[in-house]
Formats: structure tokens, sequence, C-alpha cells
């Protein structure tokens, strides 16, 4: 007599999946993505290609004091241009062996508990990846190697960075061990390696060990040359652009919050409105400083010029380090402006401020944020472009799939989405802050 296991409920266990689990992961990148989710979430826009958002560039002046009988100033035309937002896309990929559904058939439930244990784990790797992207931006670039080999010496704070996007972590934070990493040199004059028409790496391999915070080991699985001396390091899994991140990732603070270059399509060298406020360190790049108050001024001031919005719209943003830095230069002036305020928002954390214009700026620190560096943005003019929040796959019909090579079963998860501003003026950033505790 033929017996049918009844016990593992496929069906409703895929429902389970798209409904239960694809929500809760949103809630999760939303509680633990600080950006993500204090940022609004916009559709307007989209042309099915790219979001176009409209930039007011240049506002004519069309005010002006006169006699009783005076004219009435000029009246003229504002300037917009077109900013250019596109979609990046993001994914989480999940594998579960029906051996071990096998192993535990006879516990009520445990088919699901396996499932549901291997989600959670891709849900904190997909948190981790996007809160590493809008941190630091497109080009994904983990680190700059400063010395030839497998074992890597990457280029740290004050050292002189070669690729061309003038940035890099300076420590080794956003490596994990098990990583698959491609290297190259980046628009290296002479050499074509992640070069911008084609980014064709060098070789691709893995994160074998992290010995410090500025020293790792890779494998050389690609087969190709070994790292040098300027190569930077992005995660893929092959040498074609179809198998690495670069130019990929989202858009990130210390790319978006910038006074040169293109942007969204925008040159600041033909709109030089399309710049942030930068304050860089009078004494020279590369030589810390100590924070402070007048420095978040003036800043905040020069935001608050270039903004539409309130000063209830301002926020700071930095790593923790940086947080540290700003309190204890609070606690050596008997600590008169350090009071915790709690923001609500489905879930409550505390955060440091800093009183303007009337209203306590919150200042947000995160782990993966830029180290020496206080970011300032206005919410009113920044924003999450979102063609799709997450949500599981089920084009074939299911949300699990067989693999179809191995006896296991494969899920993948997918958010189309993108950081963007349609005032990069209204927008700053105070680089190189003396700090302490920065441990990697």
């Amino acid at each position: 007599m033929a017996i049918t296991d009844t016990a593992q409920d496929l069906t409703n266990f895929d429902e389970a999946l798209k409904i239960r689990y694809a929500k809760a992961i949103t809630q999760y990148i939303e509680r633990t993505v600080a950006l993500y989710g204090m940022l609004e979430k916009k559709k307007q826009g989209w042309t099915g290609k790219h979001f176009l958002v409209p930039v007011n560039i240049r506002t004519p002046n069309t005010v002006g004091a006169r006699a009783h009988s005076g004219n009435l100033p000029s009246g003229g035309a504002d300037v917009y241009v077109d900013a250019k937002i596109v979609a990046k896309y993001n994914y989480c990929k999940v594998k579960a062996f029906n051996t071990a559904e096998a192993h535990s058939s006879g516990k009520a439930g445990a088919w699901a508990t396996v499932r549901k244990q291997v989600l959670k784990n891709a849900a904190a790797d997909l948190r981790d990846s996007l809160n590493r992207q809008l941190n630091w931006g497109s080009d994904g670039i983990l680190c700059e190697a400063n010395s030839s080999g497998l074992t890597v010496t990457i280029k740290t704070y004050g050292d002189s960075i070669a690729n061309t996007t003038g940035d890099a972590p300076d420590t080794t934070k956003l490596l994990r061990v098990g990583m698959r990493v491609c290297w190259g040199s980046y628009l290296t004059a002479g050499v074509l390696e992640f070069a911008a028409v084609s980014p064709v790496a060098k070789s691709f391999g893995q994160v074998s060990s992290i010995t410090s915070k500025t020293v790792f080991v890779v494998t050389n699985t690609g087969g190709g040359a070994a790292p040098v001396a300027g190569d930077v390091f992005v995660i893929g899994e092959g040498l074609g652009i179809e198998d690495h991140s670069l130019t990929h990732e989202l858009t990130g603070v210390s790319e978006m919050i910038d006074d040169s270059g293109t942007f969204e399509n925008i040159a600041s060298a033909t709109y030089p409105e399309w710049k942030s406020q930068m304050f860089a360190n009078p004494d020279g790049a590369g030589t810390e400083r100590e924070l402070q108050e007048d420095d978040i001024t003036q800043m905040l001031d020069a935001i608050s010029t270039e903004s539409t919005g309130s000063a209830s719209d301002l926020l700071l943003f930095g790593h923790h380090s940086t947080r540290r830095a700003y309190a204890n230069s609070l606690k050596s002036r008997n600590a008169e402006r350090f009071k915790p305020t709690k923001v609500k928002g489905g879930y409550s954390r505390e955060y440091l401020t800093f009183h303007y214009d009337g209203s306590d700026v919150p200042l947000v620190d995160d782990k993966m944020a830029k180290h020496r560096t206080l970011f300032a943005m206005s919410k009113a003019h920044t924003s999450i472009y979102e063609v799709k929040p997450f949500s599981w796959d089920s084009s074939s019909g299911g949300t699990w799939k067989w693999d179809g090579s191995q006896d296991a079963v494969v899920a993948f998860g997918k958010i189309y989405c993108d950081l963007g501003t349609d005032n990069r003026a209204a927008m700053g950033a105070i680089e190189d802050i003396a700090v302490t505790g920065i441990t990697k």
C-alpha cells in the first residue's frame, strides 16, 4: 500500500514564505539599515528604465525693494535639469538541502524551522550588504591594496589613493572570511582592468583570513595575476561584468555628498550649484582635527540656506567613532548639550542630537559608515527611489525551486531601488575628524 507523507505542507509554507517572511525581512531591513528605514520611499518619475527627477538647479533673483511707484522686480524662469537615478538590483539566494528535511521528518515543524533559519541568515547578509552600499557607493570598492601578493596590506587613512574615485575604506571592516572577491586596477592609465566600458577583473578568489584591520589573505581561484599595489577589491566570482559588483551597487552617502564630478547625470562643472557643502581640513587632507561645534553649525547653516525643507528635516550621519568624538567634545564642556532623545517609528532608538534653529537634529551612527567624516543631509531632498521592495521570486509558480544539480531547493529574494537626491547642495560633510577606538 502506498503511503503519502502529508506532514510537510509545501503549498502553505510556500505562501507563508512569500507573505510572512518577505514582510518580516522588509521590516528587518527598515529597522537595521538606518538610512533605508529613515528616508522616504518614492516611485515618482519611473520611466521603465530609470527615474527622471526634475531638479531646480538655478532660481533667478526675482525679489527687491522699490519705491511706492517703482517697477516690480523682473520675473525670470527657473532653470530645471533632469537628474537620472538608475535603479540598482540586489539579490539574496538561499538553499536548503532535502536531506535536512528527511532527517527531521519525524519532528513536527522541523522542515519549516530549517528553512526559516536559512532565511534569517539570508536576511542578515542582505542587511549588511545594503548597509555597506548605502554608506559607500555604486563602485562597491571594499579596499585598495598597498602591497603585492596574496597577503594584502591595504591603504589606510592618509595614504594616497590610486583609483580615480579617490576613495576606499581605510580598514578591512567591509571584508568577511569566505567572501568572494575580484581585484584589478581601477581606471589606472594604460591598464584595461576595470575600465569604464568593459570592467574586466584581473582575477578572483575568496577571502581566506583577516589578520588585522589592515591585512587580509586571499586565494587566487581565477588563475590570473595576484593583487598589486593600487588594485581595488569588489564582490564577485568571475572576470566579466556579469560576475562582479563594480559600478552596479547602490548609490552611497560618501558618493552622493561631494563637490565634484558628475552625479545623477548632472555635471558639477556645468552647474556649480550641483555641489555639496564640503568642509575640508584647512591643515590638509590626511591630518586629523577635533570636531568643533562651530564646524557643525556652519555646515548646517550652509545646508539650510540651500534647502527648501525645515530644520526638522536635517540629519547628521557618521560612524560610531565619529559619534563618540562628538559626545566627548560635549562631555569636555560639562555635557551642556548632551541630551538623548527618542525617535519612534515602529521601533525606538536613542540618538545624540545637535540643537539647531529650534530643532534637535539627530546624529545617527552606523558601523558601516566612513571613518573620520560627519555627513549631513536634508531628508526633504533625499529619498530611496524604489521600483520594487523586497520580495521572493515566484516567477516559475513557486518560491522554492529545485536546484537542478543537487538534492536541494533554492529561493532568491530581490529588491530594486537606489538612493537619490533632487538637491545635492542640501547636504555636506566635515572631513578628517580625530577619532579613537577604530578596531576595524
